[in-house]
């Protein structure tokens, strides 16, 4: 049962940080285009990568939430799985909040949301990066 855990564990994260290096790539690739052609592309792919961040997310926590009842006892003496749950926590706060703001771009076609979800959206790239690494070094 672990090893289906775990593969589905794996499996959200590359959903969820996926999502998070399209954007990043996808910015880059559009950085230099007008804010009408920018705002046209991502209108199209937000809702898609944001089903996407959704699911690999919801994997991530009923996956986590499922194989973390081995660590109860040890929690006390796991410094590093404390610091990764907190910026889990951090993270889906985050992942609330830029989904409201995609809609919003989606919505109303604001460039200046649509800015401001970029830089955001580094900012979960970053945290997504720093999740994985301190459940390798814990884990490990």
């Amino acid at each position: 049962m672990r090893e289906i855990f775990l593969s589905l564990h794996f499996i959200g994260i590359a959903m969820a940080v996926g999502v998070s290096f399209a954007y990043l790539f996808i910015g880059l690739a559009t950085r230099k285009d007008s804010d009408e052609d920018r705002l046209k592309v991502h209108s199209k792919i937000i809702p898609a990568l944001g089903k996407m961040s959704h699911i690999g997310f919801g994997l991530l926590i009923i996956t986590g939430l499922g194989m973390l009842h081995r660590y109860f006892a040890a929690m006390a003496k796991m410094p590093l799985l404390h610091a990764k749950l907190t910026l889990v926590v951090i993270l889906f706060a985050l992942v609330i909040y830029l989904t409201r703001l995609g809609k919003k771009v989606v919505r109303t076609q604001n460039i200046e949301a649509l800015n401001k979800l970029q830089k955001l959206g580094k900012i979960s790239f970053i945290l997504g990066l720093v999740i994985i690494i301190l459940a390798v070094y814990n884990f490990n």
